[in-house]
């Protein structure tokens, strides 16, 4: 065990329950080890019976257990990915369920080996007064779980404030963050507002991860199956975490080679002097294979050219429901090229879609949407959150005068849900006026 001053995280071994082959160990990481290297915990039990005023989480070392992967790329020296100014001399405003007296929320990238870090703001934003007389501002940082910023004492920290008279009966900022899912969540107000039809709703910021997981948000289209033809079908749904081409292809090959469907091959060629890769599928005779577009993509295989939804019984390549089916129905092993290249990069998304529930449909393309707002994706990850502050404002009506809750979707521009990390928060900041 490590000493009681550095308790962050202990090995306990349990002593009643012996393997005949392995002693069964397990290691407990406290919360806020959990939270510096981002694991997941879902694959862990929560253990309070070490220390009752502490949290930890529990995960087996002994048999044939996954690796537990960290989100993060480095975990050591660990900066805050979003800062949260909070005044206690401003009124509260609603962060979801609850009342805040956050001023701002941003991200930051902090600069190595520097005594020091310099924010400016690309936009204002303003927040009322609890009082009209002021005697003292006071003024608090932390992160995103509310845990005060571990700062070198001895500087200063200096915060420039702007004061402006303004009439808050004409607008009023909701700031919302997502809590179990980030792609799909539903925040419930501490009170239904009760607004008239001249109200209307913009988008003026939002934080975000600046990860997006390389697969499919959604586990069917992770799923790869096959069979002989006339056989039972076989399913592999592959795990959503971070992972590059050539750790696709062996998962993939494993699952080919037990069901005996065939193989995945790789070929490397250059093109400008650029190494690229390609794909070649052999499928083995009277075998099927099915795999999902957005995996298809992935590997170079051009989806679109397939026409969708048709099937006499004599394609070798059906397309049907977001699918790709190939068919080998001869009595000897066939090839697929697929004539794009393949990357881990292809199915990335372009930018993010937003929409919410309380906004009027508005036509995009042929059809009618509540799309909020269309946020460009940047592809540099320097820093582990992405803020976008929005000079130009698009503002919405409102589809109701009454609000109680705001649902808010994000997508990708194919029009999945996007594939960010669990542990990672999204906040976004509505501006209401009339």
């Amino acid at each position: 065990l490590i000493t009681e001053r550095y308790k962050n995280v202990k090995v306990l071994y349990e002593e009643n329950e012996i393997n005949e082959i392995n002693d069964k160990y397990f290691i407990l990481f406290h919360e806020k080890a959990i939270e510096t290297i981002a694991l997941p915990k879902v694959n862990m039990k929560k253990n309070t019976t070490l220390y009752p005023t502490e949290v930890y989480y529990c995960a087996s070392l002994a048999g044939k257990k996954d690796n537990i992967y960290g989100e993060r790329e480095n975990w050591y020296n660990v900066k805050t990915d979003l800062v949260r100014v909070k005044c206690d001399q401003i009124k509260d405003k609603i962060i979801n369920g609850d009342l805040k007296n956050d001023l701002i929320i941003f991200c930051h990238k902090f600069v190595e080996k520097s005594n020091n870090s310099y924010y400016q703001f690309d936009t204002e934003q303003y927040s009322q007064l609890s009082n009209t007389t002021l005697e003292k501002i006071s003024i608090s940082l932390t992160d995103e779980n509310n845990n005060y910023l571990d700062v070198s004492r001895g500087i200063s920290t200096f915060a420039k404030l702007k004061f402006k008279k303004m009439n808050f009966s004409e607008f009023f900022n909701l700031r919302i963050c997502s809590d179990v899912l980030n792609n799909d969540f539903t925040v419930t107000l501490p009170q239904p507002y009760y607004l008239d039809s001249g109200w209307k709703v913009a988008l003026t910021s939002i934080n975000y991860p600046s990860t997006i997981l390389p697969l499919p948000y959604e586990s069917r289209l992770r799923t790869i199956s096959g069979a002989k033809i006339g056989s039972a079908i076989t399913w592999l749904t592959l795990e959503n975490k971070s992972i590059d081409l050539a750790s696709l292809l062996e998962l993939s090959n494993q699952y080919m080679k037990t069901n005996i469907l065939g193989l995945f091959i790789m070929k490397k060629h250059k093109e400008f002097g650029v190494e690229k890769n390609k794909i070649t599928l052999k499928l083995e005779k009277d075998t099927f294979f099915m795999i999902s577009e957005h995996l298809a993509e992935l590997l170079g295989f051009p989806f679109e050219e397939i026409e969708d939804g048709v099937d006499n019984g004599q394609q070798e390549i059906v397309r049907k429901n977001k699918f790709i089916i190939f068919v080998n129905k001869s009595a000897v092993v066939k090839e697929f090229n697929f004539k794009n290249n393949a990357s881990i990069e292809n199915i990335k998304p372009e930018y993010l879609m937003l929409y919410t529930n309380i906004i009027e449909s508005c036509i995009v393309g042929d059809e009618y949407v509540k799309l909020l707002k269309i946020v460009p994706l940047h592809k540099t990850q320097e820093e582990n959150y992405k803020i976008e502050e929005f000079r130009h404002l698009e503002y919405h009506p409102l589809e109701s005068t009454l609000i109680r809750e705001i649902s808010i979707q994000i997508r990708t521009h194919s029009g999945e849900l996007i594939n960010f990390p669990k542990t990672k928060k999204v906040f976004l900041n509505l501006l209401f006026t009339r």
